[in-house]
């Protein structure tokens, strides 16, 4: 998951405060999905398809190089290292009942 955009020392209070560490988890998430645009959304959901740049490119009209831009903005924003780390946070954010489409 993505570092926390918020002061460590807030969050700890939080948790200190008996915030459970889910909903601190969940508010991160929301964060991370309400910073990509929507066509960053529409990139991530062909890149946890498994589609690759190519394709994804060829299918919305725009360049590679754009999509690669695109995902280097959605790796960034999400915390994710690799593909499978994004996926990894897809699949969290579906088990937790976090909308992709949060506006």
């Amino acid at each position: 998951m993505k570092e926390s955009n918020h002061d460590p020392v807030q969050v700890s209070r939080s948790l200190l405060n008996g915030t459970p560490i889910l909903a601190v988890i969940d508010v991160e998430m929301r964060n991370c999905v309400r910073g990509l645009t929507t066509r960053q959304r529409q990139i991530t959901e062909l890149v946890v398809g498994g589609q690759p740049s190519k394709n994804i490119a060829a299918d919305l009209g725009i360049s590679r190089r754009t999509v690669e831009n695109h995902r280097a903005s959605i790796m960034r924003k999400t915390g994710s290292k690799s593909v499978p780390a994004l996926v990894r946070f897809s699949i969290s954010l579906a088990v937790n009942g976090v909308s992709e489409k949060a506006s």
